[in-house]
């Protein structure tokens, strides 16, 4: 497999770790900050855009890891700094535990570290969708989709983001979304594993997805914003990537 990915800039290399259901346009508000003093290494993961799927029975977040490790290799890249989104903060931290001597920095942004009623609410969705399939396929489609994306991700603001993240998801294949929720270490609430790099952690001060600590730890810092933290609050993250990294 091979997975599709694009490069903008020049220096360091700087691999963009996207979430769940959309692709690397997120990426779109932060790339013009940031590519002036790296070498950005956009990535789609297994499944979404152009990048192929993993095989049925695969570990999801594992077997990136992997495919995320064979870039490097084809990249003949030896160390680079990683900024990973959401969800994509497991694949992150699964990298982290298997390929920790390549990664330099690691920067996780708004990770899937669910709040406690987020991950009862997803627990009983996948239970349901378990006994009835229909009920997954109903939440992500159509209005209700829409609907979710403007509430967890934009604070119930609608806006053109909220419209392409609801497209962009809705684009990519049902199971690839119910592989990635069921998945999830500890469903979304497993203790994050940091690697032994040097590493920043960015929460969201408004953000309803990410359980964010009560006390803040030296490498933990506030942002403004939502889970919608790519798009609307990049000149925040390029300062706090550019300040530790750089």
């Amino acid at each position: 497999m091979t997975l599709c990915y694009r490069i903008v800039g020049n220096g360091a290399p700087l691999v963009l770790i996207h979430g769940i259901g959309v692709t690397y346009s997120i990426w779109e508000n932060l790339v013009p900050l940031l590519s002036p003093y790296y070498k950005l290494i956009m990535v789609e993961l297994p499944g979404h855009g152009s990048s192929p799927s993993l095989p049925k029975r695969a570990p999801y977040y594992a077997a990136s890891a992997d495919e995320l490790d064979a870039l490097r290799r084809d990249l003949n890249i030896e160390q680079w700094d990683i900024l990973a989104y959401s969800v994509g903060a497991w694949v992150a931290q699964a990298y982290g535990e298997r390929y920790p001597q390549h990664i330099q920095h690691l920067m996780i942004l708004c990770p899937a570290v669910l709040t406690l009623p987020g991950w009862a609410s997803m627990r009983n969705i996948i239970w349901l969708d378990r006994h009835s399939p229909t009920i997954g396929t109903w939440l992500l489609s159509g209005w209700r989709l829409h609907t979710l994306v403007c509430l967890l991700g934009f604070g119930g603001h609608d806006n053109a983001y909220a419209g392409q993240w609801t497209r962009e998801i809705s684009a990519q294949p049902e199971q690839l979304i119910k592989r990635l929720l069921v998945q999830m270490p500890g469903a979304g609430r497993a203790d994050f594993r940091l690697p032994s790099r040097p590493v920043r952690i960015l929460w969201a001060r408004q953000d309803v997805i990410s359980d964010r600590p009560r006390h803040m730890r030296s490498f933990d810092r506030l942002i403004p914003g939502h889970h919608s933290a790519p798009l609307l609050s990049a000149q925040e993250i390029a300062e706090e990537v550019l300040t530790f990294a750089c």
